[in-house]
């Protein structure tokens, strides 16, 4: 068994409304990975990174230090002790730090002298025994732990669905405690109503419904509770797949776009060329256009790291999508600047919950750019960046038959998915085949 490391950390991942984040000691056996806190959130630039605690006074770097870093992080470490900033209670700070960390010490050294098995779980099990037990006993704990656990681990889309889905449950309780033996059948089915009439929709009560099977699930694995009184065995999630509208545009619609008279450099016209560059490399979602870099860019290829799955893809740039690339690219252009400018080359890039709210952001500011750009194309249809992906689709499906190039054209990880992507598409067979039988 490899050897449990304990290291207080500034957990930045998380960002609190006044901008500071929670200092968190970090509990690590076997690639696990648990946190526990000590009830402090502070600037990021009270941070000490070198030492694992606040600055207590303001203090230089030496060069000595220094040249234990590669030469591109050293100018970033200058930085950080050049804004340090002291805090008030920078002493108590280090004092608690430096307590819980023996805590967790002496807990771990009194397990194994009892030769107590040994997990990340059980040694916060050890020093949190009142909220262990809460969390055995607590359906919304569990869940708002696993939530946690994906904001550390840089799954932020499923972070931020699984916080939305909490938060809405626990709306519904009236933000009362939900333990597990209250996540009954008729628990359920009475959940299931109020989303009906909340106003949402088949497929997105069963997301909601899904989200917290998962949760469920998750706690009999880690036998927290056990199988026997599983509501989901009785308890069936309900799914429309022919009830979804994916809108795409027909080549004839892509060229309406091409051929509305923008001014270079205006909002409109960037807008048109993410749109646009996104339809002629296969489709690449809006989240990988906005992050795409000049190094990304290998001779007449782009090679990047899709965001969604972690796949890599490498696509050859087809004239089109070069003489887009042509309007970005000049002399002062660096490898890691962004190709489309829609980040800030100096964004921090770890902080993934901040990066995925400007991309989310950006993307909302490019379709409201659309939306205004389809209008002017006389394009009487809803287009979102992701049109640009169903559309490309399409086109593929009436060109090709061969779903196994289409399906590694999209970064699809499975044919079936690429099928039902494809079907949900395909009105055109259907259109044959209603002339067909009703030509009388």
């Amino acid at each position: 068994m490899k050897e449990v490391k304990i290291k207080p950390v500034l957990f930045t991942s998380k960002t609190y409304a006044e901008g500071t984040h929670p200092i968190l000691i970090r509990i690590t056996n076997n690639r696990k990975v648990q946190y526990e806190g000590i009830g402090y959130a502070i600037p990021f630039e009270a941070w000490n990174p070198l030492e694992g605690k606040v600055f207590e006074s303001r203090i230089k770097i030496s060069e000595k230090t220094l040249l234990r870093f590669p030469p591109e992080k050293r100018n970033e470490i200058k930085q950080i002790f050049a804004n340090a900033k002291v805090l008030h209670n920078a002493k108590s700070i280090n004092a608690d730090i430096e307590n819980k960390m023996a805590e967790i010490s002496r807990a771990l050294s009194k397990m194994k002298a009892n030769d107590e098995s040994i997990s990340v779980r059980s040694i916060k099990k050890k020093i949190s025994p009142a909220a262990a037990k809460r969390r055995e006993n607590s359906f919304l704990v569990f869940g708002d732990e696993m939530t946690e656990n994906y904001l550390s681990s840089g799954n932020i889309r499923t972070y931020k669905r699984y916080k939305m889905i909490l938060k809405r449950l626990s709306g519904y309780i009236k933000n009362k405690d939900l333990s597990f033996t209250d996540l009954h059948f008729q628990f359920l089915v009475q959940y299931e109503i109020y989303l009906k009439k909340e106003g949402l929709q088949t497929n997105s009560i069963h997301n909601h419904l899904k989200t917290i099977r998962a949760i469920y699930y998750q706690a009999i694995k880690q036998e927290i509770i056990t199988a026997e009184k599983n509501p989901f065995f009785a308890f069936k999630l309900k799914l429309d797949k022919n009830n979804v509208k994916k809108e795409k545009l027909s080549v004839e619609e892509i060229n309406k776009l091409i051929e509305v008279d923008l001014k270079k450099g205006s909002v409109l016209w960037h807008t048109r060329n993410c749109f646009l560059f996104s339809f002629y490399t296969a489709g690449i979602r809006i989240g990988d256009l906005i992050q795409l870099k000049w190094k990304h860019i290998k001779g007449e290829r782009v090679e990047y790291k899709m965001d969604k799955t972690g796949t890599f893809k490498s696509l050859l740039l087809l004239p089109n999508a070069q003489k887009i690339l042509s309007h970005y690219q000049n002399k002062e252009v660096k490898s890691g600047d962004y190709i489309f400018g829609l980040l800030d080359n100096n964004i921090d890039e770890k902080n993934r919950l901040y990066l995925y709210n400007q991309i989310s952001s950006k993307t909302a500011y490019i379709n409201s750019n659309l939306k205004e750009l389809s209008k002017l194309a006389k394009i009487d249809k809803r287009v979102t960046t992701h049109v640009s992906r169903h559309s490309f689709a399409d086109i593929a499906r009436v060109k090709t038959k061969d779903l196994h190039a289409i399906k590694n054209l999209l970064g699809h990880s499975k044919l079936s998915v690429t099928e039902n992507y494809i079907k949900s598409l395909d009105y055109t067979s259907q259109d044959e085949a209603l002339k067909n039988i009703l030509d009388l």
